[in-house]
């Protein structure tokens, strides 16, 4: 419960801002560009944390609610991923400098738990073509498909470095187990999920942006050829990777091992106003 009430708070509480972009590129043959404070080459880990438990929220877009989690429990590490340039540097803004983070319990400590990734992350390593829109918040690496709305229009067309799910869990130290997995990229989330293999199947809770395909609202993007599917993605995470526990709201599903699990995430989503909309 203390950890449900920890990421509403930070996720209601969380400032948004546009910010001029930054780009910070790795490459197919190099590790994860990563930032914690000193925008360094390699994903380095804290290693300093006991029973560290990881937390790995891919497609943050402006920050991670998530990491408010971790001022309720000092064994919870952050592996924050956000690959398109603009919103990397609002999320290092927001989650570093921004005022509003200050009130998380135990700020300092919060902070050196948090690992910033620079990458898309989808089914391959190297570049891929990412399709922009109007608002960084919606680009994707799927393309428009028709009956979208303006939220999966694109813009312009960029490549940006891209990694794999299975290739960031190889670098992490194995003292550390693998907690929960959010995954916000528009609709692409089958992609990401086809990249980390069954080593995703290591976590204890993950949840997915899957929309129900008659939403079609501005909050999810609705309209994007290989878009997610509902029945494919339940086989592939019950079925395949073996998450007995399910549940899907309006825009998500999540899966779990336990109940307990299952219970404590989509309390936080039932939470969302958006999830309990008709």
């Amino acid at each position: 419960m203390v950890l449900v009430l920890a990421i509403l708070y930070m996720l209601l509480s969380t400032e948004k801002r546009f910010v001029d972009a930054l780009l910070l590129r790795g490459t197919a043959a190099a590790p994860l560009n990563i930032s914690n404070y000193s925008l360094s080459n390699q994903i380095t880990m804290p290693t300093d944390v006991l029973n560290p438990k990881l937390i790995i929220d891919v497609g943050m877009g402006y920050g991670s609610g998530l990491m408010a989690a971790l001022g309720g429990d000092p064994s919870l590490v952050l592996l924050g991923i956000e690959g398109y340039p603009t919103n990397f540097k609002t999320c290092y803004a927001n989650m570093f400098k921004n005022d509003q983070a200050e009130r998380i319990p135990n700020i300092d400590s919060t902070r050196s738990r948090v690992v910033l990734g620079s990458t898309l992350v989808s089914a391959s390593e190297g570049e891929i073509r990412f399709f922009e829109n109007e608002s960084p918040l919606f680009g994707s690496v799927l393309e428009t498909d028709t009956g979208g709305d303006w939220t999966t229009q694109t813009s312009g067309t960029t490549r940006l470095p891209t990694t794999t799910l299975a290739h960031v869990l190889a670098q992490i130290p194995t003292d550390y187990s693998l907690h929960y997995l959010n995954i916000n990229v528009n609709e692409a989330c089958q992609v990401v999920i086809e990249g980390g293999g069954k080593a995703i199947s290591g976590f204890n809770m993950i949840s997915v942006d899957c929309p129900r395909s008659d939403v079609g609202r501005m909050e999810w993007s609705v309209g994007r050829k290989g878009g997610c599917s509902r029945e494919a993605l339940d086989f592939k995470m019950r079925r395949i990777l073996g998450f007995e526990f399910s549940y899907c709201g309006r825009s998500h599903c999540h899966y779990a091992r336990s109940q307990l699990h299952l219970s404590a995430i989509t309390h936080l989503f039932r939470q969302r106003d958006w999830e309990t909309r008709p």
